[in-house]
């Protein structure tokens, strides 16, 4: 049974399906909310990875709320929920730091 297993996965294999971590990178994606964002609260937001469409909780940098339909951009990732802040918001100011806190 795993002789076939194995040799059905290697003849559906595409020779270019090589998976690179970058290309599941959050950080410095663009993403639109979904479900609004409150003052001190999550929302959802959703991005496109790789042609598949991607959902997850975020919340606002700042702590402020962010309304359903504005584009955000994700500065990091704590704890499986993504940091926004809206992207018109950037381009007035300068870009807070995309890395995680350690």
């Amino acid at each position: 049974g795993w002789v076939v297993l194995w040799v059905v996965r290697k003849v559906l294999r595409s020779p270019n399906d090589t998976l690179d971590p970058r290309d599941f990178e959050r950080v410095g994606v663009l993403a639109r909310v979904t479900s609004s964002i409150r003052p001190d609260g999550v929302g959802e937001i959703v991005w496109e990875q790789r042609g598949t469409r991607m959902v997850t909780s975020a919340r606002s940098e700042t702590a402020g709320a962010i309304g359903r339909g504005t584009e955000v951009l994700i500065l990091r990732v704590d704890r499986g929920i993504a940091v926004v802040a809206p992207f018109d918001g950037l381009l007035n100011e300068d870009l807070p730091t995309m890395a995680s806190p350690r």
